[in-house]
This record gives C-alpha cells, structure tokens and sequence, in this order.
C-alpha cells in the first residue's frame, strides 16, 4: 500500500511507511494492525488521540518502533482512508486525529 503524501516543501512524495500496515482477514476482525501483531492502528490513534506522547507509546508498548506511529497517522492521511463520524471511533477523537494528522 502507498499513500502520496506532500512534504514540508508542498511536493508530492511517495511513503513506504504504510507498508508497515498489515490486514489480514482473521487477525482483529480483519481491521488494519502494526506489522501483522495484535496492535491495531485505531489502538494507536486512540493513544494518540487521548494525548499519549510517542515515547509514552513505545515505553508501554516495546514492540512498536517509532515507524509504526508514522504509519498510523499516515494512513489517516491516505486519501483512501478517511475517518469518519460512522467509524468506531468518538467524533471528539476523530477531530483530535485530523488535527495531528494534518
């Protein structure tokens, strides 16, 4: 999966960092997780979204690298995936992600 993001400069660059996102179909509902373990990108984004800081995450959560933070919030980015008042999340920390995401 490649998303086409802008960096700082306003050109269009291409991420390999989703990759780092795996779906497989009887793994946590077939919902979107960190490199093929039981750690979903809304359990990220929900950390994240609640004020937890990068290094709070990966104190708690040794097995994650710095990477995987990057992904999650890069797939929010993802013009093919958009969150959502009808997601599972709250629209509170869905307008919290939009804004770190942006």
């Amino acid at each position: 999966m490649h998303c086409t993001a802008l960096n700082l400069f306003g050109t269009a660059m291409k991420s390999n960092l989703v990759d780092r996102i795996t779906i497989e179909s009887g793994k946590c509902g077939g919902r979107p997780c960190i490199r093929g373990m039981r750690i979903r990108v809304t359990d990220i984004l929900g950390l994240l979204g609640s004020g937890a800081s990068h290094q709070e995450i990966l104190q708690d959560y040794p097995m994650l690298e710095e990477q995987d933070i990057h992904a999650s919030l890069e797939l929010v980015g993802c013009s093919s995936l958009r969150i959502t008042a009808s997601s599972t999340l709250t629209d509170e920390l869905a307008f919290r992600l939009r804004a770190v995401a942006h």
